[in-house]
């Protein structure tokens, strides 16, 4: 089924935004741990891995994984953010905030991945780690071809039924247990459309507080 999308502030006329003062954001899902983990999951696992804290952004609550093992951990998103995404196409957008809350006793970082997967394909988003994992880091993936690689199937095909998103909670080089092990923190993760008409191309905001104001009002 499509998503029933809940607008915010948003006129209309033909389909288009009419004004750029008219805050064209459309939420399809949101994530913002305030207090609980939200059906969000540790893939491939153990669970315990996984937990909910409640304060430490300014939000509220986030989600926390304390690496015990020996395998690169996702986590993977709850019924909300799947679906068929074929109208996000070139105007949509994940959007998430991560942490290193402690590096652990092996240093090397791992890239901030989205993996989405359903009965048409595979596809993955990858960009560099954060250059200070100490600070909590917005990383924007847009629903643009161009952006991800499609490792199975067809682009269009992967939209029209995504059936797994998962984001890259472990951003440390496996530690493992026995050894002072890397915690990682996960915060904020918005899918939606923030803007209309604007080639992705061209427009490229990176944080979610830089979304939020290119629909300030002017």
């Amino acid at each position: 089924m499509r998503f029933a999308m809940r607008v915010l502030s948003v006129v209309l006329i033909a389909g288009f935004p009419m004004c750029a003062w008219a805050n064209p954001v459309a939420i399809i899902a949101d994530s913002y741990f305030d207090e609980d983990l939200g059906g969000w999951e540790l893939h491939p696992g153990p669970g315990e891995q996984l937990s909910w804290e409640p304060d430490g952004t300014g939000h509220g609550g986030f989600a926390r994984f304390e690496d015990a093992g020996e395998t690169a951990e996702f986590v993977r998103a709850p019924e909300a953010f799947l679906g068929d995404w074929s109208e996000l196409d070139g105007v949509g957008y994940i959007h998430w905030e991560l942490r290193v809350f402690r590096v652990g006793d092996d240093p090397a970082m791992a890239d901030c991945t989205a993996i989405i997967a359903g009965p048409g394909g595979r596809a993955v988003y990858s960009v560099p780690p954060p250059a200070d994992p100490s600070d909590w880091e917005g990383v924007t993936a847009f629903i643009y071809r161009d952006e991800w690689t499609v490792e199975e199937g067809s682009w269009t095909a992967l939209l029209e039924h995504v059936e797994t998103l998962l984001i890259r909670i472990e951003m440390v080089g496996d530690s493992g247990s026995g050894r002072e092990t890397d915690i990682d923190d996960l915060d904020n993760v918005v899918l939606g459309v923030p803007y209309s008409l604007v080639p992705p191309a061209v427009l490229r905001p990176t944080t979610w507080g830089a979304i939020k104001a290119l629909w300030s009002e002017r």
